[in-house]
């Protein structure tokens, strides 16, 4: 047995045991993920970091921000790399790509940089559906993305809790998949990329960029399989009270990213 498999299953007979023995009514497992997840905030700044893809041959930087088509874009990367997207690898294995977390370095300066980004409202759906129905009913009704989370979200929660939740976390602390797309892409009211692709406009503004940096530019239609209701109609999952939560939580997503009339004709939509 190597080195990694020994602790692998050290580090598992450890969060069993710290998911059996107790504190206050809560497993030991959740105080060490507290605590160590408080450091990571503490030594960062910030929960969960923006992450940047580097490619220093096209000298071109992707901001990966998660629930806005963030795997098909690997894919399509990818497969201008020569790496395999038929499932045979993990487009999200960290060892396959260059990935930088945290502010870029100076550098970078001159590279160009892009990212892709979605309507709010829709791109939380998207993860409730993704984070906590889907990862549910996969690992059990007891497990779910949040499960290592510093805020506790319940496995079994309807999209109104969740919402009530997650739109309480401020950006700082907030999980990757939830957390403001305007917060990574400006930086003190300076827009930190040269481009802005909309998920909308997925297949004509990816074209943009694999026409400029020669990557595939087909883009695949990737992790939505892994949805349950993938052909969901997000604007069914709201009411008009909520619609105006997320609203107030992702003002500058719906202001900054141009989504302002998306948000007026799901108002009107909910009100009709």
């Amino acid at each position: 047995m190597n080195t990694k498999a020994v602790f692998r299953q050290l580090n598992a007979v450890k969060n069993n045991s710290l998911t059996k023995l107790t504190f206050l009514g809560r497993p030991l497992l959740f105080y060490w993920r507290l605590l160590r997840q408080s450091s990571y905030i503490i030594a960062n700044g910030e929960y969960d970091c923006e992450r940047w893809l580097i490619f220093s041959d096209r000298q071109v930087c992707f901001l990966v921000i998660s629930k806005a088509a963030c795997t098909s874009i690997r894919c399509a990367i990818g497969s201008s790399y020569g790496i395999a997207v038929d499932g045979s690898q993990n487009i999200h294995d960290e060892q396959l790509w260059y990935l930088h977390q945290g502010k870029l370095s100076k550098f970078h300066n001159e590279y160009y940089k892009f990212c892709f980004v979605r309507n709010p409202f829709e791109r939380l759906v998207s993860c409730y559906l993704d984070c906590i129905v889907t990862r549910s009913i996969k690992n059990g009704r007891e497990s779910n993305w949040y499960d290592s989370y510093i805020y506790p979200i319940p496995s079994v929660v309807s999209f109104a809790e969740f919402v009530q939740i997650i739109t309480s976390i401020p950006d700082r602390i907030s999980e990757r998949h939830f957390k403001s797309q305007s917060y990574w892409i400006y930086h003190k009211n300076t827009l930190k990329v040269d481009f802005i692709g909309r998920v909308e406009y997925i297949k004509e503004d990816w074209k943009k960029m694999a026409d400029r940096f020669n990557f595939v530019d087909k883009i695949p239609h990737e992790n939505r399989s892994d949805t349950l209701e993938r052909d969901y109609d997000y604007r069914k999952y709201y009411d008009v009270g909520l619609a105006k939560m997320v609203y107030r939580r992702y003002r500058n997503d719906v202001e900054l990213l141009g989504y302002k009339n998306d948000y007026i004709r799901l108002l009107d939509y909910l009100s009709n």
